[in-house]
């Protein structure tokens, strides 16, 4: 994994992806923008976002080099999965949603099933295996599949 973190919002103005670092929990400021202090005022563009869509980059990297993000859905394989933040073991994890044998249950106590699975153990057999197969093919904000707005959002609320 490479030591990337930025955040991702949607901007209030017109719903386009921001990304950048997180100044609250509604405004991200650009990466890489220089500002200027004059007479105690700070010269700083920023934009005011959807705190619901603001996610945090992974680290991780999909088959064509895009960053992950918290939120993204993933096809690895043949499972569909999306990606979230355990507080608990404070680690990425990504979920399968689309498996009928698996309800979806969510709440502490719920991990280990082989249906969540670590970020960093995928990143790990990359290097292994030399190449990767997961692929970003949404997010759960901009088009939510059956069932992964819904794992997100469980997840997501501990």
């Amino acid at each position: 994994m490479k030591d990337i973190i930025t955040f991702r919002g949607k901007r209030i103005s017109d719903g386009q992806w921001v990304y950048g670092g997180r100044l609250s929990e509604d405004v991200i400021v650009p990466c890489g923008q220089l500002f200027s202090v004059h007479n105690n005022r700070c010269d700083l563009n920023v934009y005011e976002v959807d705190k619901n869509t603001v996610s945090m980059s992974t680290g991780v990297f999909d088959k064509n080099d895009k960053l992950i993000y918290e939120g993204d859905i993933l096809q690895f394989g043949s499972r569909k999965l999306v990606v979230f933040w355990n507080g608990e073991s404070l680690q990425w994890f990504a979920r399968t949603y689309n498996n009928k044998d698996y309800p979806i249950i969510c709440g502490p106590g719920t991990y280990g099933e082989w249906n969540y699975i670590e970020l960093g153990e995928i990143a790990a057999e990359d290097v292994i295996v030399g190449t990767t197969s997961r692929e970003i093919i949404g997010n759960v904000f901009d088009n939510p599949e059956e069932g992964a707005k819904e794992i997100y959002d469980c997840e997501h609320s501990f």
